[in-house]
């Protein structure tokens, strides 16, 4: 899965706060290519780039997520065949960051946690994710987000062209592992290892179509859960 989009410069002005967790779920959805020898502010800017470029082609959708106004950034476009998706919501912890890319989904996580009804639809912070919003708020003045008869939104910039952004979606409840995942370990009948990572509710119709379309050894299927891991440091004295 190579990269189409090139990290910035060294001395790239982000505008998101990227989170230590976006920039490891990077890493764990590439599966390491082209991410290997990229230390983790040249992800940060990456992912920067990634979400204002998605940003520009309309490939937002507003929504609410544990009660907050956030959106989701489709950044595929930027990517070859990468298929993902960043969660923003807003950064109280930094005046310069207001905005914060807490994590990144695989399209099919995004789709499988619509379908629960995970997200209710609000739009509260697609504006401030517009070009020159924020600081710029003045010159923005032409801007505005509303509903249309369709069911969609049009996020009108002045003269510019508006963008159509997806269409409001009902509110529900998720159960609160909606979105636990499993890891999958296999090797494929040539002997190559592979890794695979799909939804708990999923996992064992993935992986028995898995062995019925003689992708995986059976024998050599393993399913791993991420735990959180509790360090304790003792000083001998």
């Amino acid at each position: 899965m190579a990269m189409a989009h090139v990290a910035p410069m060294n001395n790239y002005e982000r505008r998101y706060w990227v989170t230590d967790h976006a920039v490891e779920r990077l890493r764990k959805r590439l599966l390491g290519r082209d991410t290997k020898y990229r230390d983790d502010d040249d992800l940060r800017n990456l992912i920067d780039s990634m979400a204002n470029e998605a940003v520009k082609l309309g490939m937002v959708d507003g929504i609410r997520d544990e009660g907050d106004p956030a959106a989701l950034i489709d950044v595929s476009e930027c990517l070859m065949g990468g298929g993902l998706v960043l969660l923003v919501k807003v950064n109280d912890r930094s005046e310069r960051y207001p905005l914060a890319v807490i994590t990144i989904l695989h399209t099919w996580q995004v789709e499988a946690a619509r379908k629960t009804g995970r997200w209710g639809h609000d739009a509260t912070l697609v504006e401030r994710l517009l070009p020159d919003a924020g600081d710029n708020a003045g010159d923005n003045a032409g801007v505005s987000v509303k509903p249309q008869a369709s069911g969609s939104l049009t996020v009108t910039l002045g003269d510019r062209v508006g963008v159509q952004l997806a269409a409001a979606r009902p509110t529900a409840t998720a159960p609160p592992n909606a979105l636990e995942t499993r890891l999958v370990t296999y090797r494929t009948p040539e002997g190559r290892e592979a890794t695979e990572e799909y939804i708990k509710a999923e996992a064992p119709d993935r992986i028995g179509r898995l062995v019925s379309e003689g992708t995986a050894t059976p024998s050599s299927i393993r399913v791993w859960r991420e735990v959180s891991a509790t360090v304790k440091v003792a000083l001998d004295e």
